[in-house]
């Protein structure tokens, strides 16, 4: 299971995560604080993994994206919209719209 974490940061301080797990092609964890959205973190972390993503080899990823973050995923070029519950291992459920994207 090999998974790459990232913490992005301001003057030290974190403020945005990202993760890449290679066994699923899959991206996750992209969380920006509510005082740094709307700043192009998101957008960094996101280009980040994918670039990450190309250089070790993946052709496509996807991620399950919220409900708010939907659009932000589709103007990056990601693709679905079809709703569904995503289920943390917490037993937590969200729902979503599975997406992915060919790189």
């Amino acid at each position: 299971m090999e998974k790459h974490f990232y913490l992005g940061c301001i003057q030290g301080e974190p403020v945005a995560t990202g993760m890449l797990d290679l066994d699923n092609s899959e991206i996750g964890a992209i969380f920006v604080l509510p005082g740094f959205m709307q700043q192009g973190i998101g957008l960094k972390m996101l280009s980040h993994l994918e670039c990450l993503a190309r250089e070790l080899g993946l052709k496509a990823v996807n991620l399950d994206a919220t409900l708010n973050a939907t659009d932000f995923y589709r103007r990056c070029g990601f693709v679905g919209d079809e709703p569904a519950v995503y289920h943390a291992p917490s037993g937590l459920q969200l729902a979503c719209v599975p997406m992915a994207k060919r790189l």
